[in-house]
Order: structure tokens, then sequence, then C-alpha cells
């Protein structure tokens, strides 16, 4: 709808003779209508946004006319217009006059010659040719926007346009307010990164109309692109004070055309990695199902684009809701964060396959970058501290575990991979203590364990059954003192200082172990490795 500033519609009719009486701080009020009223108590009538024209003829005592003018302020009427009627001209009461100066409330004066017909001849024909010119820009950017979907543009090049058409800077943040496309190259303004903290808690509030926020040498103006229920991204022109009316309603256009051609762009990507990660996800099945030979699966993998580098892991991020209900809010956090943090090595990963409770990926490095595993492990760190630094700062009710295989150089090693990375998180989270994160290769004799379902499995060995059931009748300690003094090969002190006890007390323990079980379990090397690996398997299981 075309609107009229008072201030600018004083100018419009100055020349008819009209006289502005009060109010004149209102100038900025905006006129999108005119409307007339004769008769009393009307007041259901008036709407925000008219120039309302009386001759005050039904208001006679001071009273009705107070009571006048506050009710057109508070229906947000944009002005009063006051025509003389049948007198030769109307003088504006003090009281009125200070009482629409209070509210910012105009108030004109017309000469007796000018009838109705005349003003309101004039207003629409302002309104309505100003309407004609804005549809005629809107239909020029429309045009600009849909040429540039049309010839593959996409978000870039929509954000150049509109950064040339209303001559701004031109910010599309995603929903962590972070920057996705910039017009500038100082894609590090000074101001607008200073001012970015306000400006995230400003959008954290609804902007789904345009909005205009004012700083003291720049100002902002922002629109919330709702891509879908989840998605919300961020359309931000940026520059210095003062905004003219004519490039503001120019900006009200462009932004409306750009916000719709963004949207349009973002949904046919989305739709595009949709279709694209259905079909990963389908060729990730069909591996772990072993249905296929390696040469059918090479060569999916080959159209799918899943080029391997020359040693890559496989990482699975599992995710342990405590309360068993994770709802989507969660799931879209988690999303966030997992993109974000993995978002640094976007080129390394070649494939990621998120469930309802694990993320799966598949990361390559070259192998100059895993000798002595110093860079691969470093970078992976690095990413998983940070989400699980997120996670804690945020108190969110989920536990992660992180398991990454030994490293596989062919696409078909794929199921190998995935299940050394959950046999990683299965073992690790038993075995070692606050350690979320756990790597199949420092596994060591770990990785020759294959887990029994049952204790009983590993009962069935006498000389473990018979230490298992002391413990379980005296309350005692003696799986745990073995499993550490086989930890540290015989160490008596090493063993002592790991369990926080005399190392007398180990040099006990240890008797009372022999003199259970009857036998000496240290004079063999391979009868050590055995009972070494028995402990630590039924440590998993009890």
């Amino acid at each position: 709808m075309a609107e009229l500033l008072v201030s600018d519609a004083f100018l419009l009719l100055k020349h008819d003779g009209v006289y502005w009486a009060a109010g004149q701080r209102g100038g900025n009020r905006l006129i999108n209508s005119v409307n007339i009223t004769e008769i009393p108590d009307c007041y259901e009538w008036f709407q925000k946004g008219e120039m309302v024209l009386t001759t005050l003829y039904p208001y006679n005592t001071m009273d009705e006319k107070i009571k006048f003018i506050k009710n057109l302020n508070e229906a947000e009427v944009a002005c009063l217009g006051i025509h003389p009627g049948k007198h030769e001209s109307f003088d504006l009461p003090e009281y009125l006059k200070v009482l629409a100066d209070s509210f910012n409330f105009p108030i004109f004066i017309f000469d007796r010659k000018v009838p109705y017909s005349r003003i309101i001849k004039k207003i629409y024909e302002y309104l309505l040719n100003k309407e004609q010119i804005a549809l005629k820009k809107e239909k020029e950017i429309n045009t600009a926007m849909n040429q540039i979907l049309l010839s593959k543009g996409g978000i870039k090049e929509i954000i150049g346009k509109l950064a040339d058409i209303i001559n701004l800077d031109v910010y599309l943040l995603d929903e962590n307010f972070k920057v996705m496309e910039t017009s500038t190259k100082k894609h590090s303004n000074i101001r607008f990164q200073n001012l970015l903290p306000d400006l995230q808690t400003r959008l954290r509030k609804n902007v789904d109309k345009l909005q205009t926020i004012l700083y003291e040498d720049h100002m902002a103006i922002v629109l919330a692109v709702n891509i879908n229920k989840y998605v919300k991204n961020f359309l931000i022109a940026f520059g210095k004070r003062p905004l003219t009316d004519k490039k503001q309603e120019l900006c009200e256009i462009a932004f409306m055309s750009a916000a719709t051609a963004l949207k349009m762009d973002i949904l046919k990507t989305l739709s595009v990695i949709e279709a694209e990660q259905k079909l990963k996800q389908g060729f990730f099945d069909d591996v772990m199902s072993g249905y296929y030979d390696d040469e059918f699966l090479q060569d999916r993998a080959k159209a799918l684009g899943l080029n391997i580098f020359e040693k890559n892991f496989v990482i699975v991020i599992d995710f342990n809701f405590k309360n068993n209900l994770p709802n989507k809010t969660i799931h879209k956090d988690i999303e966030s964060l997992i993109r974000d943090s993995f978002g640094s090595i976007k080129s390394r990963i070649i494939l990621s396959i998120k469930k309802s409770k694990e993320w799966i990926f598949l990361i390559g490095f070259k192998n100059k970058e895993c000798k002595g595993e110093m860079l691969n492990k470093e970078i992976l760190n690095h990413i998983f501290k940070n989400i699980q630094d997120e996670f804690c700062i945020k108190k969110s009710p989920i536990s992660i575990y992180i398991g990454v295989s030994s490293g596989i150089t062919k696409i078909v090693d794929l199921k190998r991979g995935y299940k050394e990375a959950r046999f990683a998180i299965e073992m690790g989270n038993k075995i070692f203590d606050n350690n979320n994160v756990i790597y199949y290769d420092d596994l060591g004799i770990y990785k020759l364990i294959s887990i029994p379902d049952k204790v009983e499995d590993i009962l069935v060995d006498n000389v473990i059954r018979d230490i298992y059931e002391y413990d379980k009748d005296k309350n005692g300690n003696l799986l745990e003192t073995l499993e550490k003094y086989l930890d540290f090969n015989g160490s008596i002190k090493d063993a002592a200082e790991k369990l926080y006890v005399h190392p007398n007390t180990v040099k006990y323990r240890m008797k009372r172990i022999k003199e259970i079980t009857g036998e000496d379990l240290f004079n063999d090397d391979q009868k050590r490795l055995y009972y070494h690996i028995m402990v630590k398997a039924l440590k998993i299981l009890i």
C-alpha cells in the first residue's frame, strides 16, 4: 500500500491555502487514505493512517472537541484537516493546539474556498501515482531476480544484485547468525562486526516484517527469510545514515523480491541435497548389507561422486538421549552443531549419513597427513572437542560418544570401518574412564577381543570364575587388582598407585589370588596374556 508523509501532504496542499496549525512534530506520520466525518460518536470507523476531514460541526463544546482529538490520536489517524464550513475562517483554539502538540498530532486548517473533493483528489492522485511507480519498480526488480535464477545463478548473484540496486552492503546470515554470503569484499566490515552482537539480540525476536534498526551513524535494514519451519536466514543491508524516503521505499521493494528469490534458490538447493542424501543413504545401506560385490559397489560410489582419499576414516558420533525423548529442537541443535563443527573440513567429507541416534562420516586425508598419526588426529580432536564443549555449555540432556575407525583405502571397506568405529564406542566407554572419544587404533589389545554376549561365557574358565565368585561373596577387589597388576607388567608399586592402596595390600591380594586359584598365573607369558584379555572382557560385561 502506497503511503504519503504528512509533511509531504502539506507541501502538496499548501498552494491551496492550507495552514499547518498544530502538531508540526508529527510530520513523519504516514497517510494511506482520506476519510470525512460530520457526525458525532463515530470513532470505531477511524483507521490507522487516515487523513480525516471535518468542519467540527458535530462537536460544539470544548470537552467534545478534546475527546474528538484524543480519539483520533488513539486510533493512529495520520492527521486532521479542518474546513471552516459556513464560516469565513477558522481559528484553532489554544487548548486544542496545546493538546495536538503534546501528541505530535498534525492539524491542518483549510481555506474556505477549497472543497473536500480537491483535497481528496490531490492526495489520491499522489498515492496512486506512487503505487504505479512502486509496481513498475517491483516488476523490474522481480524480472532481474528471476533472470538470475533462470541463468543458474544463486545466493551470491542475488545478494550482489540487491546491493547494486540499493547501493548498500548486503549480508545473508544463517540461523546461527554466521555470514553465509556478503556483497562486499570487506567481509570483515569492522562497524558491522561490532554491531553484530546487538543485531543478534534483536534478530532473535520476530523480524518477519522489514525493519530498520538505527544506530548512532549507521543503520541496518533487516528481514527474516523463512525457508521452512526449522530454517531461518536473515537478509541485512548495512550502511550509513540517513536514508532518504525514496531509498527506503526502494529498499522495501528490493528486499521483498530478493527474499523471494533467495527462498526459491535455497529450497531448490535443499531439494537437490535431500535427493543426493537419499541416494548416499541407499548406498551406505547396501554396503552394510553385504549383498553386493566390490565391483558393483565401486561403480555405485563413482556414480555418486564418492571419491576417497589415500587414507580414510569412518567416524561414528553416537547420541545417547538421557530422557529417551529426543525432540525436533534437540535434533536441530545437533544438526546445526555438527554442520558447523565439520564445516572447517568440508572438502574432506566424502560421505555423511544422519540417523536417529548417530551420525556417520567418512573423512579423507593424504598419506603424509597421517604419518605418525599427527595431523589427522589433531584436526579431528579439535572438531570433537568443539562438539563436546558446546553440549557441556548448553547443559544438553545428551551424552556423546565418538568412535574412529582405522584407516581404509577402498570404499568397499566402509563396512569394516563402520564396525570398527562402533566397536571403539562400545568397548571404549566401558573401559576408559571419562573418555568419550575412542580411536580403534588406540584400543591395543582390546582389538583382539570378541566380546561374549554373557558373563557366563567367560566364567566357564575355572580360574576367572573362582576369583569372580570370591569378589562377589566377600565384596572384594581381587579382579580389579589382577587387572592393574597385569596392566603394569607385574609392578606392585605402579598397581598400588593406580588403585590408591599401599603396595603391601597389592602383595596380599596377589597372594590371595594364588591361594584361591591354586596356580601361578604369571610364570607363562601366554597364560599371562590370556588372563589379561579375559579380565578385560569380563570388565566390559559386568
